[in-house]
């Protein structure tokens, strides 16, 4: 009980550790029916996120507590925990962009049709803020096509041949363009979450080495909103 009140009270303060499971303590207090004052707990945790979470945290806590990073490891999908396995999680993501744009599906043909609307969605005149936001839709693209690539049936489409462990299991994720608006702005979030070491490291690296380095973030923040939507939309761990 201790513990529970300690951890509600890093929660409150912003300073708990990301490594903290914050699904298992939310399941795990859903599902006890011994202590009358868990539910409150529940109800303390979720108003949290209702209210908001740190930048910085955003991410660690917004995967967990969807459990992505469950469905990650269903799906043998690499770890974006563990930095082993992150080259894997970038490079299975991006196997399935390869994937989708390699056949014509008729979600595919209209994610097309809806990026020519996305580009308007901006009204600033200014170029490099234009630009800015060109780039995040053709990204957002991506991780849609993704998302339909992940959802197609395999027996159906043998051009699909993703290395998922459980890759057949997938599905659930039927496109509408809210899926290319909802993508945006997650990207958005989980783009500007940079540390100023991490800028400070990317300044001193020489120009080949820095472009190595953003393109290896950048296709890190599309597969965590990559599995971050599909754990929200079509995850079999919720089942």
């Amino acid at each position: 009980r201790k513990r529970q009140q300690n951890f509600m009270e890093l929660l409150e303060s912003r300073q708990w550790d990301t490594e903290t499971p914050l699904s298992e303590y939310r399941e795990m207090w859903s599902h006890d029916q011994q202590d009358p004052s868990l539910p409150m707990l529940v109800h303390s945790l979720d108003e949290l996120f209702r209210r908001g979470i740190a930048p910085g945290h955003r991410k660690a806590a917004w995967m967990d507590i969807v459990l992505a990073n469950k469905t990650i490891d269903y799906f043998g999908g690499g770890s974006a925990r563990s930095p082993q396995e992150r080259a894997r999680f970038r490079e299975l993501y991006r196997e399935l962009v390869s994937a989708g744009r390699n056949f014509k599906s008729v979600p595919i043909t209209q994610l097309s049709e809806d990026i020519i609307g996305a580009f308007a969605w901006e009204g600033v005149d200014h170029m490099s803020y234009m630009d800015k936001h060109l780039d995040y839709v053709m990204r957002s693209q991506d991780i849609c096509i993704a998302l339909i690539t992940f959802s197609q049936d395999k027996k159906q489409d043998p051009k699909v041949r993703l290395n998922y462990t459980k890759g057949e299991h997938a599905g659930g994720v039927a496109y509408c363009e809210s899926l290319l608006s909802i993508s945006f702005y997650l990207l958005l979030a989980f783009s500007l979450i940079q540390t100023a070491e991490e800028v400070k490291r990317a300044d001193q690296m020489e120009e080949r080495k820095r472009a190595e380095a953003r393109q290896k973030r950048r296709d890190d923040e599309e597969a965590h909103v990559f599995w971050l939507l599909y754990a929200l939309i079509g995850s079999p761990v919720h089942r």
